[in-house]
C-alpha cells in the first residue's frame, strides 16, 4: 500500500512532452548530486537535455524539440525539488548504478540506492502496478547474480502523484512468491542462465 508525501503534481507540460521532461528531470537531479550543488542553474539543465536526447536517440524515440519552454522548464525545477526533499537526510546515493547483465537478460540501470535501499523513480499518472515490483525483482536479481551489495529494502517513488511504496526484500518476496528472497531470486537467475528453474 502506497503512502502520499506530497499533493499530486500540477503540471502544464502537454501529455507528448512529459516523457521528455521527465528525463530532463531525473537527469538534472542526477546532475545535483553529482555535483553537489543546492540548486539547478542553466549548465545542469544543458548537461541534463543532453543525456535525455541521447537516452531517447538509444531507444530509437523521437523527439520533436531539444528546446524547453518555459513551463517544461518549471516543470522540470519542480520535480527535482521534490525528488530533493524525499531524499533529505544525508543518506548516500547512487545515482543511475549500472547493473552487469545475467544468462539472457542484458544490462541495465536502476534508478537510484540510497543506503540500503533499491529506488525505482515513476513519474505518470498512474498508481504503482505489478508491473513495478517485477521490475525491482529483476535488479534485485541482477544485483544478486553479481554476489550482492547489501541491499536490504526496495522503495517506489511516483514524484507527479506524490506517494511512494517502500517494503523489506524479505517482504517483498514473501508477498510476491511467498518464498525467502534468496530462494526466489536464485530460481530467477537459474532461469535466466539455464532457463530452467531449480528443483
Amino acid at each position: 500500500m502506497s503512502e502520499r508525501f506530497a499533493a499530486p503534481m500540477e503540471s502544464e507540460v502537454v501529455p507528448s512532452r512529459r516523457g521528455l521532461v521527465n528525463e530532463v528531470a531525473y537527469w538534472a537531479y542526477g546532475e545535483t548530486l553529482i555535483r553537489s550543488q543546492a540548486t539547478v542553474d542553466t549548465q545542469i539543465v544543458e548537461a541534463a537535455i543532453t543525456i535525455a536526447l541521447r537516452k531517447a536517440t538509444d531507444r530509437g524515440t523521437n523527439v520533436s524539440s531539444s528546446t524547453l519552454a518555459d513551463e517544461e522548464l518549471n516543470d522540470v525545477l519542480r520535480q527535482v525539488n521534490r525528488l530533493r526533499s524525499v531524499f533529505r537526510g544525508g543518506v548516500p546515493i547512487s545515482f543511475a548504478p549500472a547493473l552487469p547483465g545475467c544468462g539472457f537478460v542484458g544490462r541495465a540501470e536502476a534508478d537510484l540506492v540510497r543506503g540500503k535501499a533499491l529506488v525505482e523513480l515513476k513519474a505518470g499518472a498512474r498508481t504503482f502496478r505489478a508491473v513495478d515490483l517485477r521490475q525491482l525483482m529483476t535488479y534485485l536479481a541482477l544485483d544478486a547474480a553479481r554476489g550482492g551489495s547489501g541491499l536490504e529494502s526496495v522503495m517506489l517513488v511516483n514524484i507527479r502523484q506524490g506517494n511512494y511504496f517502500e517494503a523489506t526484500i524479505e517482504e517483498l518476496a514473501s508477498q510476491t512468491a511467498g518464498r525467502p528472497p534468496t530462494e526466489l531470486l536464485g530460481d530467477i537467475i537459474d532461469l535466466w542462465s539455464n532457463g530452467a528453474i531449480s528443483r
